[in-house]
């Protein structure tokens, strides 16, 4: 008697220790809030109600209560939460589950021993019983074992992650050592290439004085002496801007150099440097001027000017080319028009970096590049337009003085 004792209280304890390790194995708090109140409660009431029931307490309610519903509910919870967390795909679900089968066969021929008399023979209801347990154990163990070997995978694959990303993170570093060894290796040949500059400009600097006396020599008078004037101004204060900047440096704007002018005073310069080479083309040069001045570098803005203006009529075969000027709230606006073949926006972005140029263009590529820098460097807003077959618009807009 002792032993069937014994037996029938291990028999009773194993449901608790099954929701327990349901509970814990599935971290029913966090994934099944509310099945994890269920087990809690359920663990209470077998372990309120067994004591008592060993003691003697023992009537029709409290069997039923630990035969029946008890090890009934507890299956259920516990076969229910394998199939939910098979679901949800958590590691060892599947070994729980078949755990859970076995045991419900065993909980059930408890029962039908228990209630059905002649069904089943108790010898045969503690066979299955221990058999039940010792497969429990078994899968148990397996459940735990598979969700230690998912946990080692889920480390190795950190460690392979974080190996990835340390290589990666060298090949970067290496990446950047290298992209610095080239930008010093630019920035040397940047300076080789402004001395070079700054060598040339002081070669021409000389031949232009030359000129520009040879010019007064012919006594030529009128426009044209008043556009070739304008020309040799403007050629000498390019040569003598490159020779006034360091080798070593990239040009900036001083607050020196910024000035109150009236844009006409550039514009109208521009316009007499190109009108000859418009008309050699049979191009149509409009200027439509303003009286309004501009706050910032003369040079810069005759930079500007003559480069956009140079451009338009370089790449305009018919019709012609419109500069205007207007203002525009706290800015002037210097615009030119074109009448060209235009540009799709690929091929308009590519003509904004240096050396590249249109595809039926047969310039240096730097004009538009030179525009958009000075632009940028002075702080001016420069904005370019094109469509193909229609044409393109330029303009930069200078703060109002």
């Amino acid at each position: 008697g002792t032993m069937i004792r014994l037996d029938q209280i291990s028999y009773h304890l194993l449901f608790p220790a099954l929701l327990l390790f349901c509970r814990q194995f599935f971290t029913t708090k966090k994934n099944f809030p509310v099945t994890d109140t269920l087990i809690l409660t359920l663990i209470i009431i077998i372990l309120v109600v067994l004591p008592l029931e060993t003691l003697g307490y023992f009537n029709e309610f409290t069997g039923l209560l630990t035969n029946v519903f008890s090890p009934a509910l507890a299956i259920a919870i516990y076969l229910i939460t394998a199939i939910r967390a098979w679901k949800r795909r958590i590691s060892g679900s599947a070994v729980v589950f078949s755990g859970a089968i076995i045991m419900l066969v065993a909980v059930g021929s408890n029962i039908l021993s228990e209630y059905v008399p002649g069904f089943i023979h108790r010898d045969s209801v503690n066979a299955i019983t221990h058999v039940a347990f010792l497969f429990e154990a078994i899968l148990f163990a397996s459940a735990i074992g598979i969700r230690q070997l998912e946990i080692r995978q889920q480390r190795d694959q950190a460690l392979r992650a974080e190996l990835i990303s340390t290589r990666e993170r060298l090949r970067l570093s290496e990446q950047l050592q290298s992209s610095r060894k080239r930008f010093d290796q630019a920035k040397k040949q940047a300076e080789a290439r402004q001395l070079k500059l700054a060598t040339l400009s002081h070669d021409l600097k000389q031949p232009l004085i030359s000129l520009r006396r040879g010019l007064s020599a012919l006594e030529i008078h009128g426009d044209a002496n008043q556009r070739m004037h304008a020309a040799f101004d403007y050629l000498e204060s390019l040569s003598q801007r490159q020779l006034d900047e360091r080798p070593n440096a990239d040009y900036v704007t001083t607050e020196s150099d910024v000035e109150q002018f009236p844009i006409n005073a550039v514009l109208d310069n521009v316009i007499a440097m190109f009108q000859a080479e418009a008309a050699s083309k049979g191009l149509d040069l409009r200027y439509r001027s303003c009286d309004e001045k501009i706050h910032a570098d003369p040079i810069e803005v005759m930079r500007i000017a003559s480069n956009l203006v140079s451009n338009a009529i370089k790449h305009v075969q018919s019709g012609g080319v419109l500069v205007a000027c207007r203002v525009r709230s706290s800015v002037v606006q210097l615009q030119v028009h074109d009448t060209g073949r235009g540009m799709s926006q690929s091929e308009l972005n590519r003509c904004m970096l240096a050396y590249n140029r249109g595809d039926s263009s047969e310039g240096t590529g730097l004009g538009l590049h030179l525009v958009a820098s000075l632009s940028h460097e002075a702080g001016f807003t420069f904005n370019a337009e094109s469509k193909p077959g229609k044409g393109s618009s330029f303009s930069v807009s200078f703060p109002k003085a």
